[in-house]
């Protein structure tokens, strides 16, 4: 066994790892492990010496005397601890009680003590559901209904602009827009785009008493490449916001995927092993009223804890200044939680649903096995982004992505939002 480098080399190439990797994020410990001439399981370990224990110290092989042990009163806090979150993990468990008893402590130190206060993984048993009334069905006012247009050319499609929508949404796109139709009104133009959003044809199937679908779709290619309507949909974003009562950025953004099938064609198209989809997802970070700020569409075949990496940019401190942590699900766990983090300052917290996962949760040995209530159970704040994939999917251009770019699906996922806004803006 070879001498064991000494601490300054260690603490170098972490340095040097965290100042490649701010810089550029694709950067590997790998190729920073061969530079400076060390391992690459050595400086994972050193990394995950200086994010938990705040230190890369050598460490002494050399045993001296046995190895510490747990005392009575930390046996017991391992046990307040379990108890008090069933569904922490035993390395989890073990981390915390290494920075709290200041020695490493073991997976199988920690099952020993939980086992010895006769502590174990328990299966939870279903509740049996209680049926409930079945809630009172509201009906459609007058308000929610749509006025007709005041034109003498032609009736109004449902699609179609209502006149409260057009004031709010009119003077945005003229004061954002880099160009603008000079041969048809604009109103009409935005109108057929919405048409193609929501009747989800093609673009040959465009009404005659449009502007001709080649001017439409040039309109559509060049906002969508100018980010014109991304533009448009960040003021509506704030002018809900502000009309709620909140900030003009949120604090918290939730994120999730949607795995949507795809023609033949096309780029970024894989296959969802989970989802069995072939085609592309559509990630999304919303905030708690529902309203996405981040998007990003890519192939299928990219798992949820790598697609975290295209969503959510390394300078979103700067984008949202307020943000404080960022919500997932189980499927962003592992890896993507410390790259996330390390990647952006932002902590990427997980939240998870009681009894799901197959190996039970923390109870008594000794006495009943828990119990989680029967069907379907809400995760807290996690519906939120769930119910923001069912309000865009309305649109029926969006239940098969049909575009050959990926650029084009997420100016459709922004047609979809900006309707969805000014619904609840001129509501």
């Amino acid at each position: 066994m070879g001498a064991a480098i000494d601490e300054a080399k260690r603490a170098a190439a972490v340095a040097d790892y965290k100042q490649r990797k701010a810089k550029e994020p694709r950067t590997s410990v790998r190729s920073v492990a061969v530079d400076h001439g060390v391992g690459e399981a050595s400086l994972k370990r050193w990394l995950w010496r200086e994010r938990e224990l705040g230190s890369v110290a050598p460490t002494k092989h050399k045993r001296r005397g046995p190895f510490p042990k747990l005392s009575e009163k930390d046996r017991d806090a391992v046990v307040a601890m379990v108890l008090a979150e069933p569904a922490l993990r035993l390395y989890e468990v073990a981390s915390r009680m290494s920075i709290q008893v200041g020695f490493n402590v073991s997976e199988a130190t920690v099952r020993r003590a939980l086992r010895s206060r006769s502590i174990g993984k328990r299966r939870l048993v279903r509740e049996k559901r209680v049926k409930e009334s079945a809630p009172e069905k509201t009906r459609y006012k007058s308000q929610h209904r749509r006025k007709p247009e005041s034109s003498a050319l032609r009736r109004a499609y449902p699609s179609d602009f209502t006149n409260a929508e057009w004031e709010i949404v009119g003077p945005l796109w003229e004061e954002e827009a880099v160009a603008l139709p000079s041969d048809h009104s604009l109103r009409d133009v935005l109108n057929a785009i919405r048409y193609i959003g929501s009747a989800g044809c093609p673009w040959r199937f465009l009404p005659h008493d449009f502007p001709p679908f080649q001017t439409v779709y040039a309109w559509f290619e060049r906002w969508a490449r100018d980010g014109t309507q991304e533009r448009v949909n960040v003021h509506l974003r704030r002018r809900l916001r502000r009309r709620a009562g909140r900030e003009d950025t949120p604090s918290l953004l939730i994120i999730d995927s949607q795995s949507v099938k795809t023609r033949e064609a096309g780029e970024g198209i894989g296959y969802d092993g989970g989802k069995k989809v072939k085609g592309r997802k559509r990630h999304i970070a919303v905030d708690t009223m529902g309203l996405p700020w981040l998007i990003a569409i890519h192939a299928a075949s990219i798992p949820d804890r790598d697609g975290i990496d295209q969503v959510v940019p390394s300078d979103i401190s700067t984008i949202l200044p307020r943000l404080e942590v960022i919500l997932a699900d189980g499927g962003y766990q592992g890896r993507a939680e410390r790259r996330t983090e390390e990647r952006t300052g932002v902590p990427l917290k997980i939240a998870r649903r009681r009894g799901d996962t197959t190996t039970g949760e923390w109870a008594n040995l000794d006495g009943p096995p828990p119990s989680k209530p029967a069907g379907f159970q809400v995760i807290p704040q996690r519906w939120i982004v769930e119910r923001s994939n069912s309000w865009f999917s309305r649109k029926r251009r969006l239940t098969t992505d049909f575009e050959r770019t990926t650029r084009h699906s997420a100016a459709w996922y922004g047609c979809a939002i900006q309707s969805t806004m000014l619904t609840q803006l001129a509501g």
